[in-house]
């Protein structure tokens, strides 16, 4: 009975298909992608004529539970590959919330026939 049912019911085959990919997920950050323009503190830099002259660079930025968030450097070379990685967080929690939704579905119908 478990198995046809399974393959019979479009909620469970899609429920499965879900868990079958987060696998795919395992590079994924935390964080968003921000552009930051600061001086750098120098005295001779050009920095320091006004923020218009401020250097500029790519950051991630990452929450964290009980303080302040963490800031980290990214490369320019490597800005695509982080805003992949990002991405596939935003891909992994549209899919965990569909699986959420399937099984609230599912227990709500259960609850019904009892």
């Amino acid at each position: 009975m478990g198995m046809a049912r399974v393959l019979k019911d479009p909620e469970l085959r899609r429920r499965g298909a879900l868990a079958r990919a987060l696998g795919r997920f395992r590079q994924m950050l935390p964080g968003a992608l921000v552009y930051r323009r600061r001086p750098c503190g120098k005295s001779s830099c050009r920095c320091r004529l006004g923020k218009e002259h401020w250097h500029g660079g790519y950051q991630l930025v990452v929450p964290r539970k009980g303080s302040y968030s963490r800031t980290y450097h990214v490369p320019r070379e490597q800005v695509e590959e982080i805003r992949s990685r990002l991405a596939e967080r935003q891909e992994l929690e549209a899919k965990v919330r569909e699986i959420l939704e399937i099984n609230l579905r599912r227990w709500l119908k259960g609850k019904q026939q009892d």
